[in-house]
This record gives structure tokens, C-alpha cells and sequence, in this order.
């Protein structure tokens, strides 16, 4: 799914779970460290998990994805249950976001659709129908590929797991 392939996960979380010590390979951390450097080593994750609140004006965090993730070898996955939260410095995150995975939320559908306007101005409707088409199912999700060097055709996807039939959303 990565490649290369992701020789390290790191998962920072806000609450924790008894779940994660069910999870292997996997290592825990409360909060977004100022030193998360020193958690770096071969191909690095970071999964930010429900921390835009505590991260949104991390200058920190925003160097993590403007530079850290071109120039340390990581990737980063930031969950976030609000698109456009008001924290200074998200917005820098977001537009330096290579993938959007949305999911269903039956408490902010104006944001899905304010994304579409900004993503497809003309083909707003087209957005909106690929968003309700993939998350019809249960934890269904709607893959934004943001990558510049991604074919417009394939930007908007579902079922990409291995084992799924990929399926490829293109406008008309």
C-alpha cells in the first residue's frame, strides 16, 4: 500500500484506549511530542490521531509536513473529525495534505461539500455523488489522491485495500 514499505509505526493519540494493547508493532504515545524526531528511524508512520486540537498551531507539526515528510522518510496520517478546523496553522497542514480518506459524518455534511466546491468547482455534483457512492456502506470512505503527479481520472477512489475491486470515481 506504502511503498517503500513502512518499517515503523508510531501512533500519537489524545484519550487512550484499551485497544491499543491489542495492536502489535505499533508504538503508542500520549500527545505530540515536541522531540518527535527522536521517534524517527527507517520508514517511519506517524498516525496523529484526534490531536488537530491540542496540534492545530504546531509549528512542529506543520514542519512535519512541509518538510519532515519529503526529507526524514515518514508519512503522516492526521485524524481529524473536522476538515476545516480554525487552528492557525491546519490550514498549512491541509494543503500540504497528499490524501484525503473521507468518512460519512452525519454532523457536518456542509463540509463535504464545501471541499467539493474548492476541489471540483464545476463538477461540484460529480464530488458530492462519488462522497455518497462510497461511504453508502458502513465505514465506507471516499480516497482523495492530492498527489501532483496523479492522472485526474484516478484523483477519486474507494475499496483500495488489498483484496477489494478498486473502485474508480470520474466525472462525466
Amino acid at each position: 500500500m506504502i511503498e517503500p514499505a513502512i518499517e515503523k509505526v508510531i501512533w500519537f493519540y489524545g484519550i487512550y484506549q484499551p485497544l491499543y494493547d491489542e495492536i502489535p508493532d505499533v508504538t503508542f504515545v500520549e500527545g505530540f511530542p515536541c522531540d518527535y524526531k527522536s521517534y524517527i528511524g527507517g520508514r517511519t508512520l506517524f498516525v496523529i490521531d484526534d490531536l488537530i486540537a491540542e496540534c492545530g498551531n504546531s509549528k512542529e507539526l506543520v514542519k512535519l509536513y512541509t518538510k519532515g515528510s519529503h526529507h526524514l522518510n515518514i508519512s503522516v496520517f492526521t485524524i481529524s473529525q473536522n476538515i476545516f478546523h480554525k487552528g492557525a496553522d491546519f490550514r498549512e497542514i491541509s494543503l500540504n495534505s497528499h490524501y484525503l480518506f473521507l468518512f460519512k459524518s452525519r454532523r457536518d455534511v456542509a463540509q463535504i461539500a464545501h471541499l467539493g466546491r474548492q476541489l471540483y468547482p464545476r463538477k461540484t455534483k460529480f464530488f458530492l455523488e462519488a462522497f455518497e457512492d462510497a461511504t453508502k456502506q458502513p465505514f465506507g470512505y471516499l480516497l482523495v489522491d492530492l498527489k501532483s503527479n496523479m492522472e485526474e481520472n484516478f484523483r477519486l477512489r474507494t475499496s483500495i485495500l488489498p483484496g477489494e475491486m478498486t473502485c474508480i470515481y470520474q466525472p462525466k
